[in-house]
């Protein structure tokens, strides 16, 4: 009788634990998702604004992945939150948010726990026009 109760003690207490610990994982994502919106509000907001300098979005940028078809799979697999920006060179909307979104990409590479959860990546959709298509 004792072994069997001890028994059910400890499959409760490792349920309580794994729990615990998923309560923790789901906390930990929800405050991701949550810096993440924030983030990529004020990326869109400063973008919007007509005085920022307009720059070539084709430019390498710490912390941002270039999509492509050759990785777009891999990147784009759902293991990280991802915030995408499928843009045209010539945009001038586009030009205007490379400063923000730059910045935003050193911001996630410059925290471990955001860059173990989210990534920022950015298609150039004239010279990939495929990774736009359904």
């Amino acid at each position: 009788e004792s072994e069997r109760h001890s028994a059910c003690s400890g499959v409760k207490g490792e349920t309580g634990a794994a729990q615990r610990q998923g309560d923790l994982t789901e906390m930990a994502v929800t405050k991701t998702k949550f810096a993440l919106a924030v983030l990529a509000a004020a990326c869109l907001m400063a973008a919007a604004v007509p005085a920022a300098r307009a720059q070539d979005p084709n430019v390498s940028m710490e912390g941002v992945i270039d999509l492509d078809p050759t990785n777009v799979k891999e990147v784009l697999s759902g293991m990280k939150l991802t915030l995408a920006e499928f843009y045209a060179p010539w945009c001038g909307h586009c030009k205007r948010l490379v400063p923000e979104y730059a910045k935003l990409g050193e911001m996630v590479a410059a925290d471990p726990m955001m860059s173990q959860h989210v990534q920022i990546v950015k298609a150039d959709c004239d010279k990939h026009r495929s990774l736009g298509e359904p």
